[in-house]
Formats: structure tokens, sequence, C-alpha cells
């Protein structure tokens, strides 16, 4: 699908133009929360990259980007989950140095069989996978991105980061938009950091309802597809709540 977006008018667009695909590269990036060190590593079939930051979806002062985060003080080895040891790796699917260096617009498909997942749980099950995966595979993209931009927990970021994610097994799609306000993670400086990070996504939609054995689609969602293209098409740029208060800030200034 998206290979036949970029031979279309999509194709033609400047963001587009001027950025990098990626198709089946590995992402890593990592964190340290506590006096523990977290290591991602994705597998995005699609990652799409511009020279310029998507806009903020919100302000960096809003409600939602600022305020408390629910404690969870459980460590990950109380728990029976089989612990692995890495090597700490941040590759957010380009080369440092590469001037094309933020993230746009990443697919992924889902990590587990669909009807597994029904057997196990149900659609419930279903959704809290495909956010969970929706969330994580943003955020690591994003903390790569961060990293690779100059970026740590102990120099956050100065203005947020952004990215779209679609998460599809090919007839289900949920979409993401993620904003990356911070990553002063490290109980070093957390404590007074009053920041959070962001996320708007919708449940499972179907793309269409089933393929007959003669090939025809049947019950086409166009909205689905309106949504692909519009998360493709989204120009980046200059921050448009930067450019209406540096004016305001100048008048400050000289007074």
């Amino acid at each position: 699908m998206i290979n036949h977006f970029l031979l279309t008018e999509i194709g033609q667009s400047p963001h587009v133009v001027s950025g990098e695909f990626d198709h089946d590269v590995e992402v890593n990036s990592f964190w340290d929360r506590e006096d523990t060190r977290y290591q991602y590593t994705g597998t995005p079939l699609f990652l799409l990259r511009t020279r310029e930051p998507l806009q903020e979806f919100t302000s960096k002062d809003s409600e939602l980007s600022v305020g408390d985060v629910e404690s969870y003080p459980y460590k990950p080895q109380w728990y029976s989950i089989f612990k692995e040891h890495h090597n700490s790796k941040c590759f957010p699917g380009l080369k440092y140095g590469n001037p094309i260096n933020y993230g746009h617009t990443q697919v992924h498909v889902y990590q587990n069989n669909k009807e597994k997942m029904l057997d196990a749980g149900g659609q419930p099950y279903i959704d809290e996978h495909v956010l969970g995966q929706g969330l994580m595979t943003s955020f690591g993209w994003m903390v790569g991105m961060s990293m690779y931009n100059k970026h740590y927990w102990d120099d956050d970021l100065t203005r947020p980061m952004t990215c779209n994610t679609i998460v599809t097994d090919g007839q289900n799609f949920s979409f993401f938009c993620y904003q990356l306000n911070t990553i002063a993670l490290h109980s070093r400086v957390s404590e007074t950091n009053q920041l959070r990070n962001v996320c708007w996504y919708t449940k499972d939609a179907q793309l269409y309802e089933k393929l007959t054995e003669d090939g025809e689609v049947v019950n086409f969602n166009v909205d689905v597809l309106k949504t692909v293209i519009g998360m493709l098409m989204m120009p980046p740029g200059k921050n448009m709540l930067e450019a209406e208060e540096k004016p305001a800030q100048k008048e400050l200034e000289e007074s």
C-alpha cells in the first residue's frame, strides 16, 4: 500500500521528496529508569524520516504535557519475565550525522497472531496489545531520534519530538500520534521533572470486511485510507506555537 501511495501525489510532497524511507529496518534505543537500564528493539515495516520535525501536537506547557504520572514502583525483575543482557544500543534507522534525522511516520505489523490473541482474551486482549505496541514503538523510536539530536536524560529535550505510528495486520489499522516531551526519566532528574509524554490513538478500524474468492473487497472503509494518507501528508516544519510566541517575546525584551 505504502509503495503504491508513493506513485501518487503523496510521493510528490516536498517532505516526501526530500525525506528518506527505510524498509524492514531494526530500530534500537535505551534509557535509564531508577537503577535499571531498558533496551528497546523494534522492527518496523516502514519508516519515513524528514529534514524538519513534525509540528507539536500540543504545547509543551499544556495541561496534557505537564502534570503527575501515576507511580509504578515495581521493578521488572520482580516479575516472571525472562531477563536478557544486551550492550546498550541506539539506532533509530539512520547513521549518525545523516541530516534527515527526524521521525515522521512508521508502520508496524502485529507482533502476535490475531487468531491466537482472540483465543487468549478476545478483542479486549487485542486492543490492549495494540495499544502497548503503539506506545512502545513510538516512544522507542523517538528516544533514539532524540539521542541522535544530542539529547539525553541529563540534557533533556528543548522542544518536543513527534511522530505518527500505524499498527496493522493489513486489514485492521490503529493510528497513533505521539509527542515525546521528555526523556529525563532517571531518578537523578525525574523527581523534579513535571513533563509527561503524550499519545493520541484510535482503536482498530477495518480497512475492509473481507475478500471474496474472486478477489473482490467487501465493505471497503475509505475513512481508514484517508487517515493513512493524512498521516503521510502531514507537513513538517517550524512549530506554529513557537512562531506565534516569538514576536511577543521580542516585544517583551525590547520593553
